[in-house]
């Protein structure tokens, strides 16, 4: 079954608040949303013209407002840029305490997310050996939680497959994560529960397959990074997904 839901982020371009996109997603009869985070206070936020939420905020009275609304988090969007020397002096400690977060409004997944452009004066190597260092300390707060790491392609590291499979691939080897494809969200403003069993031949085909039977207008594949609490998997972009959600 297919559940839709929501980025509360499209309120953003309208001047919305968090409760205004909430809204809406009960008007509509959706059951799921995501939203994003801020990593202390924005003024605007603050104000009610951004939808976001702080991660100062209360999470117990915030699972209360989104269960008297009859809605659920599928997914907190952690999405300082992670990849570099900024992704480890504040996307380390800002994606850390968005687990603990999800954790207490009981939701399986944060997003993570490289920026829109390349990183200067590094190159893809030093690039590739910060951003595993970076994985490396969240992944045990991620095991320690139960939340699944997502990586969301965005820029040009997580659109690069070389790179992703060589990130993956390291983690398998030392047992760091469970790692998979994620067959449930895409970088779109719709998001999916479902328990679609495919084979994903690369990250490009498993985008176009969604898109055939999913009906999406726009779709990008995520990725996930598990936390080493299931048997081992040896999986890559050439292996049958598992029928069901990972949550």
């Amino acid at each position: 079954m297919i559940e839709l839901g929501m980025h509360t982020d499209n309120w953003r371009t309208l001047s919305g608040s968090f409760e205004a996109a909430c809204e809406s997603a009960v008007k509509y009869n959706l059951e799921h949303i995501e939203f994003a985070v801020i990593h202390g206070q924005y003024f605007i936020n603050a104000m009610g013209y951004e939808p976001g939420i702080s991660l100062q905020s209360n999470p117990r009275a915030l699972r209360r407002y989104l269960d008297e609304k009859g809605l659920r988090v599928s997914q907190i969007d952690g999405s300082f840029p992670f990849m570099g020397p900024e992704g480890s002096s504040f996307g380390v400690q800002y994606v850390q305490q968005s687990i603990r977060f999800a954790a207490e409004i009981d939701c399986p997944m944060v997003d993570t997310v490289d920026g829109a452009f390349e990183i200067e004066g590094l190159s893809r190597d030093d690039v590739f050996r910060i951003t595993c260092d970076n994985y490396r300390q969240v992944l045990p707060w991620a095991e320690d939680y139960g939340i699944v790491i997502n990586v969301e392609p965005h820029g040009p590291y997580t659109t690069d497959i070389d790179f992703m499979r060589r990130m993956f691939g390291l983690a398998r080897q030392r047992q760091d994560a469970e790692i998979r494809p994620a067959p449930v969200f895409f970088n779109s403003r719709a998001y999916f529960r479902s328990s679609i069993h495919c084979t994903v031949p690369s990250v490009r085909d498993m985008t176009s397959r969604f898109l055939a039977t999913a009906i999406l207008s726009h779709a990008g594949a995520a990725w996930s990074l598990y936390s080493a609490i299931c048997s081992p998997l040896a999986v890559d972009t050439a292996t049958s997904l598992p029928p069901s959600s990972p949550r």
